[in-house]
């Protein structure tokens, strides 16, 4: 029988249920509202439908505070019955709302009550709000784990955002046109704000084209904006200040690569005990990758079943996988992808605020499906690639630095294109290359590299990777699709120590040639015989489903009067890529499919009505 307490004092409301069994942990999220008017009462309903549009089930808690001109609320994931969701600090005069994983929660709260304050419950939501009264806006950098949180000082009227220092837990915010100020951790939300237009960004839907993702601040909306990971928001009054409260350490000289070894063996496993603290077990993502290999050395008999899920896998290499993990002391569970491609999509797309252009979503979203299966917590090696790989894509960079001719602001957006400009610019129409022609995508990335002008061009372009792609593509996919499966990632290689002592360590010994990731290598090497260590290089994904679902769904989506009608993507223009795909001349796979998916996203959340169209979903399912 599901339980449930609910309470209301002024202003606060909350309801708690106890999660029906099966459900597990879903993502919790938190929505709010900022009026310029201190005096306005805010209407309850939007706030009400804003966390309605953020839950995954019915079931989910949730709880929302109310006063004049300010409203804060929450939802989702495991939460103490009888316990306020809205932090309070002991005078009343800062409340919290955090989606969040604090892994030094018991230190901070420790720290704080010596210090004389008082706490009634073991929430992050009150940690924060605690923490802020105590250090004000110098609180964020002591907080570790992932979190997006909001801070309302009652006393000075000001409204704090602030993201956790990797960019694990996403934060949206709107400017409603001199009006006051909305926000929440699911896009979704704040489209049911009715000052937040459903109107969509030229400038973001371009950089999507060019990187594949939309980097922050930028959205796929003209309204909406992402607060960059490590920052904080001010509002006081009619003013709003953005400031980033944390950086990456700069790599340090003449580290040993014995030293690197034994650094991160420490590092990890620690990192692995405070994701476990509170856990009983959890499951282990394991692809037999070297960053699963680490991951699984690094945790003990706690961590639970390693998965593995069978996702266009050589059966070779899952025997590998499998010898590696009985090396280790441990037995894999294998797992096959059951769900129809049609439903994976279908399920992902419409919990995406955004356009998700890389394939591998789809597959990660399978993987999580399964992993949700053997538990609601799952340890990932998620940023390690990020962390502790110079990929193809940093080496690229670096060919392009050796030409004398080349300058860096070339030869970087050449590095992180998924189209050149001048080839995604003769796909646009005349009127959508007239809007976006002064829109650069790689700005963000140009100036993050600028600023590591004293370190190498391979420890330039890691910080890069980690300012950019690792938290607005990579852990925006993997949290898109844990959310998705009803299941809550761990990410140990992400936890602050593991970061730092990553970035401080010299490309110089994280890869050796074609060797990659050679410092997690070297901590494998004595647990692993040679034949059972994963592959020096790097192997690109394959989507073998991809070719099928593509031929199905590019006459239907993108060849169609409804895509030509967005004025975005000029149809002979298109016509001649596809043209070349099927020939052979060239492989437009990713290309293809991002637009497929950027389609997908104007249908669910431009248009409104992708469910009176099931057309396209049925294609997929004959693809699949």
């Amino acid at each position: 029988m599901r339980r449930t307490t609910a309470s209301t004092s002024a202003g606060l409301t909350w309801c708690c249920r106890r999660n029906r069994p099966g459900f597990g942990i879903r993502a919790m999220a938190i929505i709010g509202r900022l009026s310029f008017d201190g005096n306005e009462i805010l209407a309850r309903t939007v706030l009400e439908q804003m966390l309605e549009a953020s839950v995954r089930h019915a079931v989910d808690p949730r709880g929302l505070f109310t006063a004049p001109g300010i409203a804060l609320g929450w939802c989702g994931g495991a939460h103490d019955l009888g316990a306020s969701p809205i932090g309070t600090s002991d005078h009343l005069n800062i409340r919290a709302v955090a989606d969040s994983q604090l892994t030094n929660a018991g230190e901070l709260r420790a720290s704080l009550e010596r210090e004389g304050h008082h706490f009634h419950t073991r929430t992050d939501a009150e940690l924060v709000a605690h923490a802020y009264d105590r250090w004000g806006s110098r609180a964020f950098e002591r907080l570790r784990g992932p979190f997006a949180c909001a801070v309302w000082d009652e006393r000075n009227r000001v409204l704090v955002l602030a993201r956790d220092h990797v960019g694990i837990r996403p934060l949206h915010f709107a400017l409603l046109q001199g009006h006051g100020v909305v926000f929440a951790s699911d896009m979704r939300a704040l489209l049911q704000d009715p000052g937040v237009m459903r109107e969509w960004c030229p400038d973001g839907i371009d950089a999507y084209l060019a990187l594949g993702y939309i980097p922050a601040p930028l959205t796929a909306y003209r309204r909406i904006s992402k607060l960059e990971p490590a920052h904080f928001l001010i509002v006081d009054g009619r003013r709003l200040h953005v400031e980033e409260y944390w950086d990456l350490p700069v790599p340090s000289a003449g580290t040993a690569p014995h030293d690197v070894a034994w650094a991160v063996k420490g590092a990890l496993k620690a990192s692995v005990r405070r994701e476990l603290k509170d856990h009983k077990s959890a499951a282990l993502l394991y692809s037999g990758g070297t960053a699963s290999c680490a991951l699984l050395f690094a945790a003990d008999s706690r961590a639970g079943v390693p998965i593995t899920v069978d996702v266009d896998q050589d059966p070779s290499e899952l025997a590998r996988s499998d010898a590696a993990a009985a090396h280790l002391g441990r037995v894999r569970e294998l797992e096959t992808i059951t769900r129809p491609m049609s439903s994976l999509v279908e399920e992902l797309t419409a919990m995406s605020g955004e356009p998700v252009g890389d394939p591998s979503a789809v597959m990660q979203f399978a993987v999580c499906t399964a992993a949700a299966k053997y538990g609601e917590v799952a340890l990932s090696g998620h940023g390690a690639a990020a962390l502790w790989a110079p990929c193809a894509r940093r080496r690229r960079l670096l060919s392009h630095l050796a030409l004398a001719h080349r300058h860096d602001s070339a030869a970087v957006k050449d590095a992180y294109r998924l189209w050149d400009g001048e080839h995604r610019r003769c796909i646009y129409t005349r009127g959508f290359g007239w809007e976006v022609r002064d829109a650069n995508p790689f700005v963000h990335h140009l100036e993050r590299y600028a600023s590591r002008a004293g370190c190498n061009a391979v420890d330039r372009t890691l910080y890069v990777d980690v300012r950019t792609c690792l938290p607005d593509n990579t852990l925006a996919i993997a949290e898109l699709a844990a959310s998705a499966a009803g299941l809550s990632l761990r990410y140990p290689f992400l936890d602050r120590q593991m970061v730092e002592l990553a970035m401080a360590t010299p490309a110089s010994l994280k890869q050796r040639g074609r060797i990659w990731m050679h410092a997690l290598r070297r901590l494998l090497a004595p647990q692993l015989p040679p034949r059972l260590l994963p592959s020096a290089l790097r192997q690109p994904p394959r989507h073998t489903w991809l070719p099928a679902a593509l031929t199905m769904l590019v006459p239907k989506m993108l060849l169609g009067p409804r895509f030509d009608g967005r004025g975005i993507v000029s149809r002979p223009a298109l016509r001649q890529l596809w043209n070349e795909h099927l020939s052979s001349r060239a492989d437009h796979s990713r290309r293809l499919w991002a637009l497929v998916m950027l389609e997908f996203w104007f249908r669910n959340f431009i248009d409104g009505d992708a469910a009176a169209e099931p057309l396209e979903y049925a294609v997929l399912l004959k693809a699949a």
